[in-house]
């Protein structure tokens, strides 16, 4: 075999190496377990030594299952609608990012909205950790309030079958 037919030869060996490399570290990282929020949740967190108790939902796209959706909250406080509605979007592995909005009542009168948004991390298949922050709004976009911060946790409700 020439010089040339040589280098040729090296230069295939390496790439199959390389490739083998980069495929066996794909595989490490993909034998971590993905996780996605689609499903029902019941939810706790605290802000100034208050504890809330409420329940989440989340769907996903159909045209993007497990990597963008909408959420159902019913994070009970007075002056809101009874449940909020938004969407969120995978940012990271077990890593995802949501906004959710409700209207401010005065006397049963829309008067502005709630803004929900942050992070949440599925650390195991059936719970959820996470971080929001919320602010309230006249409609113009005016905020009314500052911002309140809360850090929660979320237990997946899983379907018991039989009596």
């Amino acid at each position: 075999m020439n010089t040339f037919g040589r280098k040729i030869v090296l230069a295939l060996v390496g790439i199959m190496v390389f490739s083998g490399i980069d495929l066996y570290a794909t595989q490490i990282q993909s034998s971590e377990s993905a996780y996605s929020p689609e499903g029902a949740w019941i939810c706790s967190g605290e802000v100034s030594g208050i504890t809330f108790h409420w329940m989440d939902i989340y769907t996903s796209d159909a045209r993007r299952p497990g990597v963008s959706g909408t959420i159902l909250c019913t994070l009970p406080v007075i002056g809101m609608t009874q449940s909020g509605h938004g969407s969120w979007i995978r940012i990271g592995k077990n890593e995802f990012a949501f906004t959710v909005l409700r209207l401010l009542l005065d006397n049963g009168v829309p008067v502005g909205t709630a803004k929900f948004w942050g992070t949440v991390t599925i650390d195991a298949e059936n719970h959820v950790s996470g971080a929001m922050s919320s602010q309230n709004y006249l409609f113009d976009g005016t905020p009314i309030s500052g911002v309140m911060n809360l850090t929660f946790e979320m237990t997946r409700i899983e379907v018991e079958v039989g009596g």
